[in-house]
């Protein structure tokens, strides 16, 4: 690179002032606007560093609204039915697990154990999730393919009776985001899902993502949010992170019907089966740098 010479001092080092001297002109700014633009080169990479552990869900959830905008385009072709029912989407749910397992290569939880199953066991498993999951604009044909319900708890038994898996996590919202690095299972007094389970007459199968703590983290002002919660079932975390930890989903021993046992009592068995499965293997308490370090490592023995 050459420099004119009127860009350099007798010290060898150059006047910036002169290079950005057209730039400040054009910007209306004097000799002082050195120091502003020094501030912004300064600035403007710590707010990317800053904004870029929020920008990674928004990454994330595109994989969710890419599935959409595919589901749309199977309906144009007439390979799906309007209303995207789960009984017209089998063919395009195969599709979908086939992306989602792509993906799992960078991140994965509960989607990546959908598209395996559909793919290696060929089985489909329905979900149970919280109200303010349909909430989420645009998400419906996705919810709908897939089978995903609101419950209650007479449809649950009723696609365990017709032969169908049932994902539920009792803790619903409220676990995902008020439980912390020790991964306390919270669950409260929730006895519904063994209800189901007693009465269908089927077993419950305990699983658990290891790091999923640490993949990322959520800022719900702890007070207020709770406060707010509780009193419209509403809650609106602040996510930021999705961080590439190693995540590792175990599949417990499956708990055998017993009908001698009541929904409180299969339920505290239950929540034992899970804490168990935690402190197996689980780093307690959580630590992201572990999580991450992890990830380097190898696969973990299967089980």
């Amino acid at each position: 690179m050459i420099l004119e010479p009127a860009m350099a001092n007798s010290a060898g080092s150059y006047e910036w002032g002169s290079i950005l001297q057209p730039w400040m002109s054009w910007l209306g700014l004097d000799e002082q606007g050195n120091v502003l633009i020094g501030l912004l080169c300064f600035i403007q990479p710590a707010i990317l560093f800053l904004l870029l552990p929020f920008m990674c869900p928004i990454f994330f959830l595109s994989m969710e609204y890419l599935s959409v905008l595919f589901l749309y385009v199977q309906r144009y072709r007439g390979l799906i039915s309007n209303n995207f029912s789960y009984a017209s989407a089998e063919a395009s749910r195969k599709i979908l697990a086939k992306y989602w397992c792509l993906w799992s290569q960078i991140w994965h939880d509960y989607f990546y154990f959908l598209g395996r199953l559909m793919l290696q066991k060929e089985r489909s498993c329905r979900t149970v999730a919280d109200f303010t999951v349909f909430k989420i604009p645009g998400l419906g044909p996705l919810l709908s393919a897939f089978g995903v319900i609101p419950g209650p708890q007479s449809t649950c038994v009723q696609i365990l009776e017709s032969g169908h898996l049932l994902g539920i996590s009792p803790g619903g919202v409220r676990e995902a985001v008020l439980s912390d690095s020790n991964y306390t299972v919270v669950w409260r007094s929730r006895t519904g899902f063994a209800q189901v389970a007693l009465t269908a007459g089927v077993p419950i199968i305990p699983m658990f993502t290891k790091n999923l703590q640490e993949s990322c983290y959520i800022v719900n002002f702890f007070r207020f949010v709770n406060w707010f919660y509780e009193r419209t079932g509403i809650i609106f975390p602040l996510i930021y992170g999705f961080f590439p930890v190693k995540l590792c989903t175990y599949i417990g021993k499956p708990i055998p019907h017993d009908p001698s046992l009541t929904a409180s009592k299969l339920a505290a068995k239950t929540k034992q089966a899970m804490e168990s499965l935690i402190n197996e293997h689980q780093t307690l308490p959580g630590n992201l740098l572990v999580a991450l370090a992890e990830r380097f490592q190898g696969r973990p023995k299967r089980h």
